[in-house]
């Protein structure tokens, strides 16, 4: 059977079903932009290719990297987001779990600096330094052993994707205002990773089976890769809805960029 996972960052399963009418079982490894009942990362290049920070997609969004021509560093930084977010103690703070945006800070030592959804109507403000790359999440599907699924390896790619295309939801995202035109287009594979999770996880949180340790994983994700913003205040927003236009969940980053290192341990 089919398991749909809203492992969104700070909604239990149980109040999603009922949204959705998705049973626990059914309910195993998706992650929306909103509502979310949801290792140090290696540093990436400091380079993404030679594009401009005013680069356009659909010329109505500036400041957004494309996927198109950059999809194997999205991939790669969707995996290094994948091992971030897994590899946090949960009492010890889960930026997911953060209300406020008062975790943002946490373990940011790479050059993409990674945010996270929210809940039902979340709002956050971070401060994030200036010259920094930020990966933000809007539908993101992952596939393990470590988090319940009994398959190999080599199944895990299709059962990400097989799930990821089974999703009925709309998704839409804003920066500053501006629309982001066909989020389609940013949505990447990782293929298959190594994941580590620890006994006190996001997983084992919200009652999945997850008892951590260290395994094969592979995930099926739609996000965005911000370009270095100018220092200043930006607004991020991204949101979730049925097809019927009921808005299960946004998410709103207020994110303050200047000079000042926001890195939390």
């Amino acid at each position: 059977m089919k398991r749909f996972a809203l492992l969104m960052a700070t909604i239990a399963a149980l109040v999603l079903s009922s949204v959705t009418s998705a049973s626990a079982d059914q309910l195993r490894g998706n992650r929306f932009a909103a509502p979310t009942a949801h290792t140090t990362v290696a540093k990436l290049a400091t380079s993404v290719s030679p594009i401009s920070t005013a680069a356009t997609l659909g010329g109505s969004t500036s400041g957004i990297l494309p996927a198109t021509g950059h999809r194997a560093f999205y991939e790669e930084v969707q995996r290094q987001w994948w091992q971030w977010d897994g590899a946090f103690v949960v009492s010890k703070g889960h930026p997911g779990l953060d209300p406020t945006g008062a975790l943002c800070g946490k373990k940011q030592n790479g050059a993409a600096w990674f945010l996270e959804t929210g809940d039902v109507a979340t709002e956050r403000t971070c401060r994030v330094p200036a010259g920094r790359l930020i990966y933000m999440p809007v539908a993101m599907v992952i596939c393990s052993p470590l988090i319940g699924y009994d398959l190999r390896p080599n199944e895990l790619q299709a059962c990400a994707s097989g799930e990821f295309d089974a999703l009925d939801f709309q998704f839409r995202a804003t920066l500053d205002g501006r629309p982001v035109d066909d989020l389609l287009s940013y949505r990447t594979q990782t293929g298959v990773f190594t994941l580590k999770l620890p006994a006190d996880n996001l997983y084992a949180y919200f009652g999945l089976p997850a008892p951590g340790g260290r395994g094969p994983a592979a995930a099926d994700s739609i996000a965005l890769l911000l370009l270095p913003p100018r220092p200043g205040t930006h607004v991020l927003f991204v949101s979730s809805s049925l097809p019927d236009g009921t808005v299960l969940g946004t998410t709103r980053y207020n994110l303050i960029v200047g000079d000042r290192d926001n890195e939390q341990e």
